[in-house]
């Protein structure tokens, strides 16, 4: 099992698999060159299409996608995220000042979003990603592991909760019909199959 409290290497290591453990290089940071090369690489990516996208997280955590998108240079004109953990709330609400806070998923609705439309009025693009409500989907649920809940009262209340993710793809193209709205999910690979055929 992984042990997500275990501190991780900052030393990038590469390795062409030799049994005499030959092969191995280690990088500990980059060069100059290395740092104007990634520069070059990312200014084409940088600012893509400003003003014309948003992005809405549902089960946001810690605005994984807003974080992933931040590295390569872009950023939404629009960004909304319903989570309810008051933690991952305090460090979206630290990281990116801009994100409007939706709330419980449940009470989200096409209203919701309505009343931020004016905000990104040249919106053509609107992607909506949702992180897995995971107890009761991961097996490396703790919880689950140690008997503290029971399974199938988490398994319903899991893809009960997953099922307002198509709910909030229709909210969004009923409140922005100008706008193409594209749904990524993360899907958990230690899932039970039954539940990623439900799912």
């Amino acid at each position: 099992f992984l042990d997500f409290r275990l501190k991780v290497s900052d030393a990038v290591s590469c390795s062409d698999a030799s049994e005499q453990g030959g092969g191995v290089t280690v990088s500990r940071a980059l060069t100059k060159e290395g740092s104007e090369f990634v520069a070059r690489q990312l200014a084409g990516v940088s600012n893509i299409a400003t003003g014309r996208w948003a992005l809405v997280e549902s089960f946001a955590g810690i605005a994984s996608t807003r974080v992933a998108l931040h590295l390569m240079g872009v950023r939404p004109a629009l960004h909304m995220a319903s989570e309810v953990l008051e933690t991952a709330i305090n460090v979206t609400t630290h990281n990116w000042p801009d994100r409007i806070q939706l709330g419980a998923i449940d009470d989200v609705d096409r209203d919701a979003f309505r009343q931020h439309a004016h905000k990104a009025p040249t919106l053509e693009l609107m992607l909506h990603t949702a992180g897995s409500p995971c107890p009761g989907l991961c097996a490396w649920n703790p919880f689950r592991l140690r008997g503290f809940c029971e399974q199938r009262t988490q398994h319903a209340q899991s893809e009960e909760l997953f099922l307002h993710v198509r709910r909030i793809t229709l909210e969004l193209e009923a409140a922005f019909e100008w706008v193409t709205v594209h749904e990524l999910e993360e899907n958990v690979c230690t899932m039970t199959n039954e539940q990623r055929d439900v799912l």
